[in-house]
């Protein structure tokens, strides 16, 4: 259930106890977060005189800390969300996404990396979750490949973290087209577009159009067997460690 005092503050005036509010339901990472912030986000959350925060479909109302279901009340006004709040909102929402039950949410979320659907082909491919495999073949740095692999995580394409090492593949590539088809259907059921549109469609992420460059497979290709037992290692540890090493040689 979620915290009264968490959602109270969602229809004050204090719009630093409202971003406050936003933050912390956004790090719960329940479906009962999601649900209120999202209300919130489609301009369905009201307030009343009372200060009671109601999310209202049509002319019903539901108390989200109850679930008690009500007439519309008189008074009741929709709670308004400036630029402030909507970013905060968007990225608490972004992040709740990711961790939804539903793999279909999840996949949604990933769009947010125009190269995904290519890391993730590359990844069926080679069968193995690595960082360093993702930025030899796509030629981005550590982070971005790093953030890469966090999202097949969430997304059950590959094994949680594994240290050290590339992470293991848990699907094929059959499952995978599986998964995209789903994903569509869910997004045209509820009159989504798919994929986003922006930005030279965001990379037509999962339009199925690779995202990277050919040359970079073909460039990689005599590489992609290494680098396996220092697989998630940020580069500056690695250069680090190696410097270590080099001084041990030279006592």
């Amino acid at each position: 259930a979620l915290d009264p005092a968490l959602v109270k503050p969602l229809g004050g005036e204090d719009a630093d106890a409202r971003v406050d509010a936003i933050v912390k339901l956004g790090a719960l990472g329940t479906p009962e977060a999601f649900e209120l912030l999202n209300a919130l986000n489609e301009e369905k959350l009201y307030a009343t005189p009372e200060g009671r925060v109601l999310i209202v479909e049509g002319d019903k109302a539901r108390d989200p800390l109850s679930g008690e279901q009500l007439e519309f009340p008189e008074g009741a006004d929709a709670i308004t969300v400036n630029n402030r709040l909507r970013r905060e909102l968007e990225s608490a929402l972004a992040g709740l996404r990711l961790f939804a039950v539903d793999t279909r949410v999840r996949l949604k979320a990933a769009q947010e990396d125009t190269l995904f659907e290519r890391a993730v082909e590359i990844v069926l491919e080679s069968r193995r979750g690595s960082v360093s495999l993702l930025q030899r073949r796509l030629a981005i740095g550590y982070t971005r490949s790093s953030r890469l692999i966090d999202l097949m995580g969430i997304a059950g394409i590959i094994s949680d973290h594994k240290g050290s090492v590339a992470r293991d593949v848990l699907i094929t590539p059959e499952e995978w087209e599986m998964m995209k088809a789903m994903a569509k259907e869910e997004a045209q059921a509820k009159g989504l577009a798919w994929p986003v549109k922006g930005k030279e469609e965001q990379g037509a992420l999962f339009a199925g159009e690779p995202a990277a460059a050919p040359q970079l497979e073909e460039e990689a290709e005599e590489v992609d067997e290494i680098d396996e037992d220092d697989d998630e290692v940020p580069p500056f540890q690695g250069n680090r460690e190696k410097r270590v090493r080099d001084e041990d040689d030279d006592l």
